[in-house]
């Protein structure tokens, strides 16, 4: 048989090349033309796309075009605006900062980046940096209603009222429609008078179109909660869910409103009446289910699943609900069943590969390892980059002490989620567990980044600056924590430690104090201050400390040993061998009361 060649109806090499030689010539130009662009042009071509895919919603399509103008130009101020526009759709507001910095500092004249950039700096707090904004904004477009809305804020944020109200003032003069101007002014009147806020917003409300009063009108559902106005509160919910029906907050704020006031049944019909109104809307149902498992009983909720899984069978969404229900009301083979099921039907779907991660969880949680290890190497045959099943891997390998597979397994998914704290918690052990400081130390400010109140970053953190004799850094830690958490007797134990370390025993008796004086801290407190008491030479009030601490840890050493210790200092040798004799008889009591 004769050997064909590799193009069709065995087309010879030459005989395609006189065939398609337009199409070659034709190519070959092209290449020359797009070789021949200057850098400006070709980013000015990939931005001229990325805005059209921008205007048409396509988002995705946008920030591909606007990454490749970024790279030809990196500094192209249009293309990092773009940029910065589609971070803020998908609400990833570090990537927005980022691009909207670059794009200022590539074009300090870009207007739009500077007010969305002084926006956020005054929205993080860093009021100075939002007034520079402001100042330069000023001198560029002293006509643009937004510019004088930041310096209002700013100016109030100052403490100058008048000049903010000014501001605000101004802002409406030069757009009176501007719909955050009018909320920042409804505010500011508000302060005076209540009723003088919400004819602001009335005002505003009938003369502007709906689209626009909206974000007006949800504002006069807070300010007449905060009044107690609970009558103006429904009728405001309930028009505004009649005037977007497709909005559903708007009816379960409702339904909560109802819940709150004691109305529960009226909540159940509104929510169940949704539910009938279009029987495939997952996301009403699973807001019904969510309402009788917490309002009702956990049966009820489950029936009411398992009814909606039988109207909608191909709705994934439901059945990952009733895995997580069950799971929920500590049923997991039950779950595991549900979930399997799921896994089963759609093993590649969001859903599907949610539930197979779950399996893995229940599995883990049994300390079936080997099983859920083996589930998990097969989810990532199927989906290589699944975030839950690398951090999954990442946790079992981290137990395993394959610290170096752990950190890869969780650098794949900080590159696919780069906010997910769990990953960045468990990095930064394995980087401390590696005795790489620095690295631990970069990780868990970068946790502190994503979640200012994360309680095990900040302690975390704080161990590390600590063990490094960095005694102010980890104080500063320490103190955000006990905020956060006033009655965590670790973190005031390390604070007490801290604190002692730099000769601040004043500072350390305060917080021993603060922290002994709260109920339930079970001697904790008492032996903190025990132990800077007694750094203090106040042996006496270092002994009646550890005596708390002691008659509240009847079986910890450690406060018995500080009440002798003091006792001995005190120069009370007797009251000291006293304790030590009526230790030594319980001790033999209880001995005696085993046999």
């Amino acid at each position: 048989m004769p050997r064909r060649s590799g193009f069709s109806r065995d087309l010879s090499l030459q005989e395609f090349g006189v065939k398609n030689g337009k199409y070659l010539a034709g190519l070959v130009a092209v290449l020359m033309l797009i070789a021949c662009a200057s850098p400006e042009e070709r980013a000015a071509e990939y931005l001229a796309k990325a805005q059209a895919f921008y205007d048409d919603g396509e988002y995705v399509k946008a920030k591909l075009e606007a990454q490749n103008a970024a790279q030809v130009e990196p500094k192209n101020s249009k293309a990092r605006y773009l940029l910065a526009l589609v971070a803020e759709k998908d609400e990833k507001y570090q990537e927005m900062f980022g691009h909207l910095m670059v794009a200022v500092d590539g074009d300090p004249t870009n207007v739009e980046a500077r007010i969305k950039l002084g926006t956020l700096y005054f929205l993080g707090q860093a009021w100075d940096e939002a007034a520079k904004q402001a100042t330069e904004l000023l001198k560029m477009a002293p006509d643009d209603a937004r510019v004088h809305l930041l310096q209002a804020r700013v100016l109030v944020q100052k403490g100058d009222r008048d000049g903010g109200i000014a501001e605000i003032e101004k802002s409406l003069a030069l757009d009176p429609d501007y719909a955050d101007a009018i909320i920042l002014k409804a505010a500011a009147d508000s302060m005076e008078s209540l009723d003088e806020g919400l004819k602001t917003l009335d005002t505003a409300i009938a003369r502007l179109p709906a689209d626009k009063s909206r974000p007006l009108r949800e504002l006069r559902v807070i300010m007449l909660s905060q009044a107690k106005r609970l009558d103006q509160v429904e009728t405001s919910l309930q028009s505004l869910a009649a005037d977007f029906p497709k909005e559903q907050s708007y009816q379960f704020q409702l339904a909560q409103f109802y819940t709150s006031q004691g109305r529960v049944d009226d909540a159940e019909r509104l929510l169940k009446g949704l539910t009938e109104r279009d029987p495939t809307d997952t996301d009403k149902q699973l807001g019904y289910v969510q309402f009788l498992a917490t309002q009702r009983d956990q049966d009820k909720a489950e029936a009411a699943l398992r009814e909606f899984i039988d109207q909608n069978p191909d709705a994934d969404k439901l059945r990952l609900a009733l895995g997580q229900l069950l799971e929920s009301r500590e049923r997991p083979d039950d779950a595991k069943l549900a979930y399997q099921g799921l896994a089963e039907r759609s093993p590649k779907s969001v859903e599907g590969l949610k539930a197979r991660g779950r399996i893995v969880a229940i599995e883990i949680r049994a300390g079936h390892l080997d099983v859920a290890g083996k589930l998990i190497e097969k989810i990532l045959v199927d989906a290589p980059d699944d975030p839950g099943a690398l951090l999954f891997r990442a946790g079992l390998r981290f137990q395993e002490k394959k610290f170096d597979d752990a950190i890869a397994d969780l650098r794949l998914v900080l590159r696919k989620e780069a906010d997910n704290e769990r990953a960045l918690l468990l990095l930064g052990q394995a980087y401390a567990q590696k005795g790489d400081l620095t690295l631990a130390k970069d990780t868990y400010r970068r946790v502190i980044e994503v979640n200012a109140k994360s309680e095990e970053g900040l302690q975390q953190l704080a161990v590390l600056h600590a063990m490094a004799g960095e005694y102010p850094e980890a104080e500063e830690l320490l103190r955000k924590l006990v905020v956060l958490k006033p009655d965590d007797a670790l973190a005031s134990g390390r604070l007490v430690e801290v604190l002692m370390a730099q000769g601040q025993a004043e500072k350390a008796e305060a917080e021993a104090r603060r922290f002994a004086a709260l109920s339930g801290q079970e001697g904790v407190g008492d032996f903190s201050l025990g132990r800077v008491l007694a750094q203090k030479k106040d042996y006496s009030g270092a002994a009646e400390a550890f005596r708390k601490s002691a008659a509240a840890r009847k079986n910890d050493p450690l406060p018995l040993e500080g009440l002798v210790r003091s006792l001995l200092a005190a120069g009370k040798p007797d009251d000291a061998i006293a304790v030590l004799n009526k230790e030594l008889n319980n001790s033999e009591n209880e001995l005696f009361a085993k046999f």
